[in-house]
């Protein structure tokens, strides 16, 4: 699809929200308008913290992001950098430009799960920070529990 100053794009403003699969999720395109956001790596479930890098077409906007819900505006936190994501969350980042409509909010859904393992008589679990619990009965020493 071809756009220019003088095309009509259909649009309706609000929040796109991207599948676990989707790299980068492209809206519909306005002149003089940020017209994506996307995220590395891509939004779905991880059992440890990520570090998401996001990035904006065209380049050069300035990205703001929450993670409450609340939709993101210029005075928002500013991403530089990876975002540590160590919990299950919805990103929600809006890029601004000089000169630019601000962009729509995308929401980007991160799950950390984290990773349980059991054996006979104990359990390990993997949280989402990278930490390992052990709980279970420990008459022979199987959880290693050192003072």
């Amino acid at each position: 699809m071809s756009v220019n100053a003088n095309s009509h794009v259909p649009f309706v403003r609000g929040v796109a929200r991207v599948a676990a699969t989707t790299l980068l999720l492209t809206a519909s395109i306005l002149q003089g308008q940020v017209s994506s956001i996307s995220v590395t790596p891509p939004p779905g479930e991880y059992t440890r913290a990520q570090s998401v890098t996001a990035t904006s077409e065209p380049a050069g906007a300035s990205l703001h992001y929450t993670s409450n819900g609340t939709a993101p505006s210029s005075s928002s936190p500013r991403v530089f950098g990876a975002l540590p994501i160590n919990r299950s969350l919805t990103l929600l980042l809006q890029a601004f430009a000089n000169g630019q409509t601000a962009s729509d909010v995308f929401a980007f859904d991160f799950v950390i799960t984290g990773q349980v393992a059991a054996g006979g008589t104990h359990t390990l679990a993997l949280r989402a920070d990278g930490t390992v619990w052990s709980v279970g009965l420990n008459d022979r020493g199987q959880l290693e529990h050192i003072k």
